[in-house]
């Protein structure tokens, strides 16, 4: 072959070349570029994830359930159910009042109920988050929609209401655990009866079914004296009173208190005794 006929042989194996070279260039660019954004876009994702997702964006996106007002502590209808949450904002001498104008119903807790205080003043605590150490408090709060326990919570973050409310009611739980002295003619009525037991000249209503002699034999050459405790117990029925007499006087031999003997006497509203105990 002349060399002008390998020059025009050349020259149309390189047109050739050249005609495939784009294909070749896009296969291969598409190869390239499909295998790359294939791998990355190629990675098995759950269906659960793409429900989930979704979902969890709009219940974000919504808030909280649409009930969740009505379990603050400080909300209108959670205070109508749990009247001591009164006392996180209104002052303990204006809260009972407040409580039954707004709901309709009476303030729950009676002054005599000593362990009414420590109630209110725990409540005042689990409104603000306390976390309790004792269970029976863990179980009291535990079992409202409104609890919710702040290990963070300290008493510092008390508002000046929450903290006046919380002395006032501690010191009316002290006091009403402290037995009231009794009067002058109660404990009178107790010594006479004592007289009047041992002189065998007591008087009692036959439907209390005393046993006056095993009484007598029991309580003899016993007194009640300056040193014996009188007091008043809570009584069973209105207008009744139960009378604590403890630490009585033995006046036989060299004389010396029995702390552990003692009887409880009950007076109803005319003094009659209607219960030995």
């Amino acid at each position: 072959m002349t060399a002008l006929g390998v020059l025009a042989l050349a020259l149309l194996v390189g047109a050739c070349k050249s005609k495939e070279a784009p294909a070749g260039a896009g296969a291969g660019s598409g190869a390239g570029a499909g295998s790359g954004v294939g791998a990355g876009s190629a990675e098995t994702v759950p269906a659960a994830a793409l429900v989930a997702e979704p979902a969890a964006r709009a219940q974000a996106d919504a808030g909280p359930p649409a009930d969740a007002a009505t379990i603050e502590p400080t909300a209108q209808a959670t205070r109508c159910r749990e009247a001591c949450l009164y006392l996180v904002t209104v002052a303990v001498d204006d809260a009972a009042a407040t409580f039954e104008r707004d709901c309709g119903r009476s303030w729950p807790y009676a002054a005599t109920d000593c362990d009414g205080y420590d109630d209110q003043v725990n409540c005042i605590y689990a409104a603000h988050g306390n976390v309790f150490k004792k269970q029976k408090w863990k179980d009291r709060f535990g079992a409202t929609a409104w609890y919710r326990p702040r290990p963070a919570f300290r008493d510092s973050e008390l508002p000046a209401t929450a903290v006046a409310n919380i002395r006032a009611l501690r010191q009316r739980g002290r006091q009403c655990r402290v037995p009231p002295e009794v009067t002058a003619a109660d404990r009178e009525r107790v010594e006479r009866w004592f007289l009047d037991l041992q002189n065998e000249t007591l008087v009692v209503d036959p439907a209390l079914d005393l046993d006056l002699e095993h009484l007598r034999e029991r309580y003899r050459n016993m007194v009640v004296s300056t040193e014996t405790r009188v007091r008043y117990l809570p009584a069973d029925e209105p207008g009744h009173r139960t009378i604590a007499i403890e630490n009585l006087y033995l006046a036989a031999g060299p004389g010396e208190y029995l702390e552990d003997e003692g009887i409880t006497l009950t007076f109803d509203s005319q003094d009659r005794l209607v219960g030995v105990d």
